[in-house]
């Protein structure tokens, strides 16, 4: 019997539904309120609308996605994104997520969920989904998704999802439209990482974020791009305990050894983002880093996004002729963030 397939890990999965990256089928169940019965039900009636070769396995894993991916979209508020799938919405023909699940039409919505989502790479100041005069159903093909029609009250502004507290805020002081040119940027870094991980080029790259603010709006963008994507992210925390830390990720790569390497195609590949990279930038942390490059520069399985907050130790890391990981990654830093960190 084949395992369930893995779907995400700690940057895609705010609802908690994996277990060693493996979705639990008892709480997924749980969250959308399916009984054993309803699943089986639902999964007969997308294999009646053309999809016979659909199985219960994978039906709980788009479910799984599904809810992440709205509840990343809607700013990881799990009671709004329960609400928004209960909700009957004038962009579902006046269903819920629910009636489209159980009525076999999950494809239709993953679809309606996706465009949402990856219009919202385009314009990252608000989630859009549905604007008045723009609405339509899934069932009404040709027109561009715009979703800001709120489902509980038609024609008021909402985040799209049909909830009608928008994420978009009137708000205009300097504070907002600063976190706006932050999360503007994340999205830029966001599309173009993944990018990167879907054509399988596998270059890996490094980042300086200006602040914690910012870092924090990268892994964010990136799990929510990579969401609409089915790309998995892992994010690993070095600052706790840099070398043990390093250690582990070590342990964990083939390098000449790697099966990958050996075959004439690419994995799909998982993209690491290691966090506070630049604490190895200096003399007393050679240890750790030399065997991670022996190992890493050869393994196959990871897209690498290195990411820190301190420019110089990231240039003596990785711009160095004397340090091992010497032109190991390419530096992505947007313009803006490199002249922030040269006035820091």
């Amino acid at each position: 019997m084949n395992s369930a397939p893995i779907i995400s890990m700690e940057g895609l999965d705010p609802l908690g539904f994996t277990q060693d990256g493996v979705p639990r089928r008892d709480r997924v169940l749980n969250w959308f309120g399916l009984s054993a019965e309803a699943l089986a039900e639902a999964v007969q009636q997308t294999r009646g609308s053309g999809s016979p070769s659909e199985t219960t396995d994978h039906f709980v894993v788009q479910l799984a996605h599904l809810a992440n991916a709205v509840t990343i979209g809607l700013e990881r508020d799990t009671a709004k994104a329960a609400k928004w799938f209960r909700a009957p919405n004038p962009m579902l023909g006046g269903c819920s997520a629910m009636d489209m699940i159980q009525k076999g039409r999950i494809h239709r919505l993953q679809v309606f969920i996706e465009s949402a989502l990856q219009a919202s790479v385009e314009y990252p100041d608000r989630v859009n989904l549905a604007g008045p005069g723009q609405a339509e159903s899934v069932d009404s093909p040709g027109r561009r998704f715009d979703m800001r029609e709120s489902a509980d009250s038609p024609g008021s502004p909402g985040n799209g999802f049909g909830l009608s507290d928008s994420v978009e805020s009137p708000r205009t002081e300097p504070g907002r439209a600063a976190e706006r040119k932050i999360e503007a940027i994340a999205e830029r870094i966001a599309d173009h990482v993944t990018y990167r991980l879907t054509v399988s080029l596998g270059l890996p790259a490094r980042l300086v974020c200006p602040s914690d603010e910012a870092e924090q709006a990268v892994v964010d963008a990136v799990a929510r791009v990579a969401t609409v994507r089915e790309i998995l992210v892992e994010v690993i925390d070095l600052r706790p305990a840099p070398a043990e830390r390093l250690d582990a990720v070590t342990a964990r790569l083939d390098g000449w050894e790697s099966r990958a390497a050996k075959n004439a195609l690419d994995p799909m590949r998982t993209l690491l983002i290691p966090r506070g990279f630049d604490v190895f930038g200096d003399d007393a942390h050679d240890g750790p880093i030399y065997p991670f490059r022996f190992k890493f520069q050869f393994d196959r399985k990871f897209l690498w996004l290195f990411v820190g907050q301190d420019a110089s130790r990231m240039r003596f890391l990785f711009d160095s002729g004397q340090r091992p990981l010497y032109r190991a990654a390419g530096d992505i830093t947007p313009e803006d963030w490199q002249q922030e960190s040269r006035r820091l």
